[in-house]
Order: structure tokens, then C-alpha cells, then sequence
């Protein structure tokens, strides 16, 4: 089959979507003990009566699956019933694991992951190492807390949630990124190993959730087998990790590498957060302060702050980097307030430190965020709405937990309020999208492309060049309205033929519509392909046809490019396509589509 060139592909079957974009333009208002040195301390089991408070909970959850744990979970298994004991939970709440060090090769370790909400979520508890049993508890970085009570509504009368006794306070930046924990653990032999995990991971590894193994490798410059304290090649940045009794440094993976909420002036950098020491307690490591704007103090005295002050200083702060991101927008023309790399800053964290500067407990991390990034997304449920839900759902299925009403609100921290308003809309923007690892296609099986671009970007074109080859395509021009191609795409598949979406596709909303069908029909694989064309170009397009359906002039078609131009947003890695391809230009179109397997190679 001849290639058809890029830039003389054209295609404007989009007319019929403008009713349909026009009526939802307007969105809806939503009116420690002491530990030996393998960090593993005597644990007390609960009584039984404790665990009936996580009952509700293991309803919840009692579909989940974990592959690695089933049928081996046995609770006559010693090491599984001490783990179990070492984190307060049930079986349910604990994932087993077996699994080679990618940072120390041919290390092999078997242990089990905390699942528990709470500040021992995703802790290890180690059982073997290269086979030979040791038993070795090693911390997660804990999750923050909100200080403050109430809604931003009156936001100058919240006041601080009931905080624990402490001498100190220490306030750090808060990096938006992806956390890494570095930790050390034991062979029986005496041996220390140096290796890293995510929050919902026993290692770092590649994968659909993000290549974190070969970016921490990157960022550190690691080229060596193996990562112990006292390796010569030791990346300055773990400099900490030789120090005998810190088990585990805490740090955030972060920049235009790595493409978060806040946009970073650099590609790539591991922040430090904290250390964390044998017996759980942690050390935070400050930090300079972030130079977009005036800060919290670094560290105060507890006796300078009563309750009230400090809840007026944490006021101050918020309005202060709301307004510094507010500006940030501005300055750099950027229409929404929930986007990837749409704030300068995302807050800071707030530590109560004892007087030795150890944080008084692991439930002792407050999180100050503006109120842009902590509670504004809720005041409309529009695109960057539905992202932050997304993210949220995506941090649930990689710690291997069930997505359901209990776990997204715990995630997207939300009371019983908000989640009355916009808990339908949430549970339906995730409805039908599938953890990373499960979304690929058998040989044979029917796939779903998704087609993405402003009128005239070439979508049409590509389309007609599957159906050549079998595809069946779904165009609104031709059908007339969405639920017809709602309804077409669903014949198609239950005759198990794959579907090309011949469509503008240009928000979240827009594009779920397909994912959720071809759930429905047990299709694995829905890819996306953005035909990124300048709107410039897919006006002058315009100008030399003649004889379209619908768009009668080259004015009135600009003005269609246009409106579709300001309402498209960028396509998410969040909203559970296999694969996003992006293509500019004629090269990059046919090197998609080869990789694709749509096209033959001649």
C-alpha cells in the first residue's frame, strides 16, 4: 500500500460534533523501641477484637486478586503470620512478593508489602534473601496529612486539626514528583545491599506505570552490579545511606522528565525528603528553600507558636503560593488550573520534631498545600478534575488495591460532602479503565485506535487507510450523532472486528467514551494517535476544498478550527490507553503506524 504524504492528508468530519461540544461547554457547577541492626523489632499481635474495625475494609476489597499471593497465603505460614503482626492487618492487606534486585544482581528476595492505609503502607517485610531466611521490617515513606479542618470557603477561620505534643517545627519543601525510598537490608551471610522501591513496589522496575529502574539509574549515573554502603562508586546523593543505623532515605523523583502538576526548570532530580532510621523514626532533611516565594520558617521553637498563630501562619502561606501560581499562569498564558505543569509550587511539608529532631511519629507529616492544588479542582468537575481522579486511580491499581468509592476517597481525600457531589461523576471516570500491565492484545484479537486533532489535522485520511485493511471505521460526520457511533462501534465489536475512532476526541470526557465500550466488550488494547497539526495549517487546508458536506467557507471553517483548538487538551498517560502516539509530520506518521503494524511495509 502507497503512503499518503502527511501534509495533503485533510479531513473535516467534525461539523456535526460543534452542536454537541457547544451544549457542554458550560460546565456543571458542583454548587519506638531500639532495634537489633536488621531493623526488625518484636511486634505484639493485636487481640482479636482490634481487627474487626478493618472488617468493612476487607469487604471492600474482597475481590482483589494478588496473582504472587494466591493459594500460597496460608495462615499457618509463620513468616505470614508475623508479618501480619509487624503491620496490625489481615491477610487481605498484605501482597507477597518474590523478586530479583535490579540494583544488586542475581540478589533474590521474597517478603510481603503493606497494603494497609496508614503509616506503614508500603513497608516490606522481608523473609529471604537469596533463600536463606532473614526476617527484616523496612519503613515506607508514610503518607502526609492534612493540618488543617474545614473548607476553603472559610478559609481565614480553619483551625488545626488535634496535633500531637512536640518541641520543634520544621518545614521542607514539598516536591511534586514520584517518590523513591532507598533502603538498605541484610543477608544472612552479613551482607548489605542498597536498592529502591515505589511506594506500591518491593523494587524499581520498568514498566507501564513509568520506567522508574532506568531513571533512578540515570539520575545517580549507577553502572555497577551491585549497590552496598560501602561500594567506591556510591552516588554522592546516598552519601547518607553509609551511616550504620539510618535504614532508608526518603526522596522524590522529579522534572520535565517526569511531568507532574508543577513545572521544573531542570530534567531530572532526585530531592531528598527524609531519613529513616532502624526503629521507624524519621530525620528530615532541610532543604533550601524554593525561591518563587517567601517561606515558613525552617525551623522554630514549639514554644514561639500557640494553635492559633500557627494556623493564621499556614493561611498566609497558602493565599501566598496560591497567588505565586496564579501568577505563574498568567505570565505564561496557561488557561487551567489542573494540568500537568500548570504551578509554579506545590507547598511544603510540616514536621513535629521531638528535641532530638526526630519527628514524633510517623503520623507527624502535615502537608501545606495552596488551595489551588488541595481543594479547587472541586468546585467544578471539568477536564483537569477528571485528571487528578485519574492520577488518584492510577496510585490505587499500582498499589495493587481495589478501585472503588472507599479507596478514591481515602486517595483523593475527599469528606462525605464533596463525595456526595461529584462521587457518580468519579466512579464513572474510572469505570472500565484497566491496571497498565493489562492492556495489551493477543495475536489476533481486535484492538481499538482512538484518533485525536482539530479539524483538518489529517484524521479522516488515516481512518480510510485502515479500512483498506479491515478495520471498521466510526465517523460522526457520516453517522450523525455520538450515540450512533456509540452504537456502530458496538456492533463492530461484538463481531470482534476492530474499530478506527474517526473523531475530534478532545478532552477526557470525549475520549473515555470509547475506552469504556471497548471494556465492555473485553477489548484490551485501545491505543491513541494525536495528529498534531498546526491550526494554521489545517486552515489553509481548508481554503483549497471545495466540496465539503458541511463547512461552506474557508471563515466559517477557521472558526471551527479555532473553537476546537481552545477546548482540545493534551491526551493523559492517566486515562488508560495501551500506547499514545503523537505525530507532526509525515515521517513521524508513517514510523506510528509501522510500529502500529497498520500499514504494509514495502
Amino acid at each position: 500500500m502507497s503512503a499518503t504524504p502527511f501534509s495533503a492528508l485533510a479531513d473535516f468530519g467534525e461539523e456535526e460534533e460543534i452542536d454537541e461540544i457547544i451544549n457542554n461547554v458550560e460546565q456543571t457547577k458542583i454548587s519506638s523501641s531500639p532495634t537489633d541492626g536488621d531493623g526488625f523489632t518484636e511486634v505484639k499481635k493485636k487481640k482479636a477484637g482490634d481487627n474487626r474495625r478493618n472488617q468493612g475494609d476487607d469487604r471492600a476489597k474482597g475481590n482483589q486478586k494478588n496473582k504472587n499471593a494466591k493459594g500460597k497465603n496460608d495462615r499457618n505460614d509463620p513468616d505470614l503470620s508475623t508479618a501480619m503482626a509487624a503491620f496490625d492487618c489481615n491477610q487481605t492487606q498484605l501482597a507477597k512478593f518474590e523478586k530479583t534486585d535490579p540494583l544488586n544482581f542475581g540478589t533474590d528476595v521474597r517478603g510481603f508489602i503493606c497494603k494497609k492505609d496508614g503509616p506503614m503502607m508500603g513497608s516490606l517485610f522481608l523473609t529471604h534473601v537469596n533463600d536463606a531466611p532473614y526476617q527484616q521490617l523496612i519503613y515506607g515513606t508514610p503518607k502526609t496529612q492534612f493540618p488543617l479542618r474545614g473548607s476553603d470557603e472559610d478559609e481565614g477561620q480553619r483551625r488545626l486539626v488535634t496535633l500531637p505534643k512536640f518541641d520543634q517545627i520544621c518545614f521542607t519543601t514539598k516536591w511534586n514528583g514520584t517518590n523513591i525510598l532507598f533502603f538498605k537490608y541484610h543477608g544472612a551471610q552479613g551482607e548489605t545491599y542498597i536498592s529502591a522501591k515505589t511506594r506500591g513496589t518491593a523494587f524499581l522496575e520498568d514498566g507501564a506505570s513509568g520506567n522508574f529502574l532506568s531513571l533512578v539509574k540515570q539520575c545517580l549515573k549507577i553502572e555497577s552490579s551491585f549497590l552496598t554502603p560501602m561500594s567506591s562508586d556510591l552516588p554522592q546523593e546516598l552519601i547518607y545511606m553509609r551511616t550504620p543505623n539510618v535504614q532508608c532515605m526518603s526522596m522524590e523523583l522529579v522534572g520535565r522528565d517526569v511531568p507532574h502538576l508543577v513545572r521544573y526548570n531542570f530534567n531530572l532530580k532526585l530531592e531528598p525528603l527524609f531519613l529513616s532510621y532502624m526503629d521507624g523514626s524519621i530525620s528530615p532533611i532541610m532543604n533550601p528553600t524554593d525561591p518563587n516565594f517567601p517561606t515558613l520558617p525552617t525551623l522554630v521553637p514549639s514554644s514561639q507558636w500557640n494553635y492559633d498563630d500557627l494556623a493564621r501562619e499556614i493561611h498566609q502561606y497558602r493565599q501566598e503560593a496560591f497567588r505565586v501560581n496564579e501568577k505563574f499562569r498568567q505570565e505564561n498564558s496557561l488557561k487551567t488550573r489542573t494540568w500537568f505543569e500548570h504551578f509554579a509550587v506545590e507547598g511544603h511539608v510540616m514536621y513535629l520534631l521531638n528535641e532530638q529532631g526526630l519527628a514524633v511519629s510517623r503520623e507527624s507529616l502535615y502537608k501545606i498545600k495552596p488551595k489551588d492544588i488541595a481543594t479547587s479542582h472541586w468546585e467544578i468537575y471539568d477536564h483537569g478534575t477528571q485528571l487528578i481522579v485519574l492520577e488518584a486511580m492510577h496510585k490505587i491499581l499500582d498499589r495493587g488495591e481495589q478501585v472503588n468509592k472507599e479507596s478514591l476517597q481515602v486517595e483523593l481525600n475527599l469528606n462525605d460532602v464533596v463525595w456526595e457531589q461529584f462521587g457518580k461523576d468519579i466512579i464513572d471516570t474510572c469505570h472500565g479503565i484497566t491496571k497498565p500491565s493489562d492492556r495489551s492484545a493477543a495475536p489476533g484479537a481486535p484492538r481499538v485506535l482512538v484518533l485525536l486533532g482539530i479539524p483538518g489535522s489529517g484524521k479522516s485520511t488515516v481512518a480510510k487507510r485502515l479500512v483498506e485493511m479491515g478495520w471498521d471505521r466510526v465517523n460522526q460526520d457520516e453517522m450523525g450523532t455520538r450515540p450512533a457511533c456509540e452504537r456502530a462501534m458496538q456492533e463492530s465489536l461484538k463481531k470482534n472486528r476492530s474499530v478506527v475512532v474517526d473523531r475530534c476526541n478532545f478532552d477526557i470526557a470525549q475520549r473515555h467514551t470509547w475506552i469504556q465500550i471497548a471494556h465492555k466488550f473485553k477489548v484490551t488494547q485501545v491505543d491513541a494517535l494525536h495528529l498534531k497539526v498546526p491550526a494554521e495549517v489545517c486552515k489553509e487546508r481548508l481554503k483549497t476544498r471545495k466540496d465539503h458536506p458541511t463547512i461552506k467557507d474557508a471563515i466559517e471553517g477557521a472558526n471551527i478550527i479555532d473553537k476546537f483548538g481552545n477546548m482540545f487538551r493534551e491526551v493523559s498517560p492517566y486515562e488508560g490507553f495501551a500506547n499514545i502516539y503523537v505525530a507532526s509530520n509525515d515521517a513521524e506518521l508513517e514510523a506510528i503506524l509501522k510500529t502500529l503494524n497498520l500499514i504494509e511495509i514495502i
